[in-house]
């Protein structure tokens, strides 16, 4: 595949080989479709392959960065068999391809980040997220298993005691909480975000690339060893996905 051929999601090279990836979603609320879900899915190896490209600015559109995934795509991840296979084997690459993705990812986080888009997120190398973002896995409030990524990384970045009452809760956390309690690797005003992500960016860009590169690979390495618990979490997840109390919070019948 060919950057060209992605629709939702438009990449961008800047100097210095800075690849802007900018999530155009669906509404005000930057909600992924299928259409989506399966191009965040898709877009790390085609990023891996590309020797112009040295670090990865992953963000959102018209100031939100991700607010989940439209009901529509939702309640189609239960549709048919097939399409549930389908899913989750997309749901595990958006986690995995930016874990494994061969070129550092700095995310910049606006408005708010829910679902798949925060998957990607918080398994990004380094996030930069707005004072007043919202940062809310809702998988338990909606009768789900929190299986997108969460288990993998977020005791390793806040411990298991916070983790365990943000997903135990449904707990909604403010860009400025998540940076205090390690979540996100800093908080800026909000309208500094991108600007503070680029700078970031740009002074990645200019190290020496083998060392960014490898770095990275062996800090992931932490990730490598809890893709197990990963894959255990997506699975149930989509287990509860079968599940009575996750088609009534849907309307599903």
């Amino acid at each position: 595949m060919r950057y060209a051929d992605f629709k939702r999601l438009k990449a961008e090279l800047l100097d210095n080989g800075i690849l802007d990836l900018s999530c155009h979603f669906v509404g005000d609320r930057n909600l992924y479709d299928a259409d989506g879900h399966r191009e965040l899915a898709s877009i790390w190896p085609v990023i891996s392959r590309d020797p112009d490209v040295r670090v990865v600015l992953l963000r959102g559109h018209a100031g939100m960065f991700n607010g989940g995934g439209t009901p529509e795509m939702i309640s189609d991840c239960v549709s048919s068999w097939d399409r549930v296979i389908e899913a989750h084997q997309e749901a595990r690459d958006i986690v995995m391809g930016v874990v494994e993705c061969t070129k550092p990812v700095v995310t910049a986080i606006e408005g708010a980040a829910v679902g798949g888009g925060l998957a990607a997120a918080m398994v990004s190398d380094i996030t930069v997220a707005g004072e007043n973002a919202k940062i809310v896995d809702p998988h338990t409030l909606i009768g789900l298993v929190a299986g997108d990524g969460a288990a993998i990384i977020w005791p390793l970045l806040c411990g298991m005691a916070r983790t365990k009452l943000a997903l135990l809760t449904g707990q909604r956390i403010k860009g400025r909480e998540a940076a205090a309690m390690g979540l996100v690797s800093m908080a800026v005003p909000d309208g500094e975000v991108l600007a503070k992500a680029r700078e970031i960016a740009q002074s990645i860009a200019v190290q020496p690339h083998a060392a960014i590169r490898w770095t990275k690979h062996a800090l992931n390495g932490w990730l490598r060893m809890a893709t197990p618990i990963f894959d255990h979490s997506l699975a149930l997840e989509y287990v509860t996905m079968m599940g009575d109390d996750f088609r009534e919070k849907m309307n599903i019948h």
